[in-house]
């Protein structure tokens, strides 16, 4: 009998990991304030692939806030360092459009409870492993400032396939990405080409 659960148990272990293994996540950052962590929408670098697609995703406790690229009078914008990193030509970091806050009696803009970054990351050596190091320096703010600093990694082999959630959760967040005048421009142009 101890056999036979003890098989059955690998058995279950065997047919869930997939469900685990799917997309990637670096281990997360946890603070009394806050948890980070990078997500990326592929498992693994695909045959040829130039990009990825990847976010911050940051989960806020309750009262607690960080900061646009433009905070207003109080605050910072998140800074990220990336040099550590390997097989990474280039990092393009977006803010989603952020909330409307008072922090010590000015109008600020940013994030409370939860926020994805989308992150587009364009490979030196298209289809090879990449490693993601972020890191990464954030004003979190409630009754008090704290400024916080986290060094987030994640390794991707070469591979392909496609996490539907977190590819959902970084297309989201992409969507809500405000316009400039000059991508509004474009994203216009394209409109009415497709049309």
């Amino acid at each position: 009998m101890i056999r036979f659960l003890r098989l059955f148990t690998l058995f279950a272990a065997m047919s869930v990991w997939p469900a685990f293994a799917i997309a990637g996540q670096s281990e997360p950052f946890t603070s009394p304030a806050i948890e980070a962590r990078l997500i990326v929408a592929e498992d693994g670098v695909a045959p040829g692939a130039a990009y990825l697609s990847a976010g911050l995703q940051l989960t806020l406790k309750d009262g607690w806030k960080t900061y646009w690229r433009s905070p207003g009078e109080v605050g910072l914008p998140p800074e990220i360092d990336w040099s550590a990193s390997r097989n990474v030509a280039e990092v393009a970091f977006q803010y989603p459009a952020p909330q409307r806050f008072r922090a010590f009696g000015i109008e600020n803009f940013g994030y409370s409870k939860a926020v994805t970054f989308p992150i587009r990351v364009a490979l030196d050596d298209p289809g090879k492993p990449v490693s993601l190091v972020a890191a990464v320096s954030l004003l979190i703010c409630s009754d008090i400032c704290v400024p916080t600093d986290m060094t987030l990694t994640l390794d991707l082999p070469a591979g392909g396939g496609i996490d539907r959630v977190s590819a959902a959760t970084i297309a989201d967040a992409a969507a809500r990405v405000p316009l400039d005048a000059a991508s509004a421009e474009i994203a216009s142009a394209s409109a009415f080409a497709a049309g």
